[in-house]
């Protein structure tokens, strides 16, 4: 239970935020889970008040767990709460600070309660150099809850009552803690460095209340940065959508000139086809042309031999019309042999 249950934690909220400015944001939510007989308890905000309101004018997120509610111990709506004002928070660029006072994990809700855990370690993860984070821890802040001052930018500490542990001191092998308090503001903020800033309540406040007022500069560089990266967002986006548009046309050209390709190809191959039938006729005809040569050479080896048997049968000719020619002049001879043996007689 918390040693600071005089002071509530809509208190807290209302010391730290200008007057009248703080507005609350889940205020009907209460715990879902029913095992160990939870439900038989008020939940009333499930142990954790959130909301947003000004210091000095300026735009900041706030919760603050309630201890009178199961110690303020963390479960599953409890951890969602702050997770979804971390959302808020990184969505307007304004910071988040978290009044801590909280026995750790309720342990009723076993499994969801962790995953609480893990939903706010992932939250301010994501929120770290993005937007300020500040934690002050009030009363108790044990277990997995002493996790979330070391993620924040600026942790402060009540030096009096506030314990931050893990374990607490007893359990440590050899210690107590009148030997040496490990939970105490002291060693947190002088061995342990975890503790940016102690001091009485009111002074942690104030001091809270000024930090947030020189964070206020660094909000609007945030959101001055912001702006212009979402200009030049906006300026790669078109510029992006150029050179989409130009790379959709040289893929449209390029699959046009594989369409080419490829009927080129097609008819390569036809054309390869065709002449391998070109190749087989002239194979044929050159066979032809052999036989054609083969028969020319057959018929002039003939042509040869009838042009000698004509020359014989011309050089006969001429032997026999020789022959004649002297039969005819010894015929003549006779004749007028012939004539003149008549005339004789």
């Amino acid at each position: 239970m918390s040693n600071t249950a005089q002071v509530s934690a809509s208190k807290r909220i209302e010391a730290l935020l200008d007057d009248n400015s703080f507005v609350e944001i889940g205020g009907l939510v209460t715990a879902r889970n029913t095992d160990f007989n939870l439900g038989d308890n008020a939940t009333p905000a499930d142990g954790v008040i959130t909301g947003y309101g000004v210091i000095n004018g300026s735009l900041v997120y706030v919760y603050s767990q309630d201890a009178t509610v199961l110690g303020g111990s963390i479960g599953e709506m409890h951890a969602r709460k702050i997770a979804n004002l971390y959302d808020l928070a990184l969505k307007m660029g304004a910071p988040v600070i978290g009044l801590v006072d909280c026995a750790g994990l309720r342990l009723q809700e076993a499994t969801d309660a962790l995953n609480g855990f893990g939903q706010i370690y992932a939250k301010q993860v994501e929120a770290s150099g993005v937007i300020p984070q500040i934690t002050a821890v009030f009363g108790t802040c044990g277990g997995g809850m002493a996790v979330v001052p070391t993620l924040t930018d600026f942790t402060f500490m009540e030096e009096k009552s506030a314990k931050l542990f893990v374990n607490s001191p007893n359990a440590l092998d050899g210690n107590y803690t009148s030997k040496l308090d490990t939970a105490s503001a002291k060693f947190q903020s002088e061995e342990a460095g975890i503790v940016d800033v102690t001091g009485d309540e009111t002074t942690v406040l104030e001091q809270i209340r000024q930090l947030a007022e020189q964070t206020k500069n660094f909000t609007e560089d945030i959101t001055k940065i912001t702006n212009e990266l979402n200009d030049n967002a906006d300026e790669v986006v078109v510029s992006v959508n150029s050179s989409v548009e130009a790379t959709k046309e040289q893929g449209e050209r390029i699959i046009e000139a594989a369409h080419t390709f490829e009927q080129l190809n097609k008819n390569i191959e036809t054309l390869i086809e065709h002449i391998d039938v070109v190749n087989k006729e002239i194979a044929g005809l050159s066979d032809s042309n052999n036989k054609i040569v083969e028969n020319i050479s057959q018929l002039s080896a003939v042509t040869q031999e009838v042009t000698v048997n004509a020359e014989q049968v011309h050089n006969m000719s001429e032997q026999n019309l020789e022959y004649a020619k002297q039969v005819k002049e010894a015929v003549g001879n006779i004749r007028i042999t012939s004539e003149k043996m008549e005339i004789e007689e």
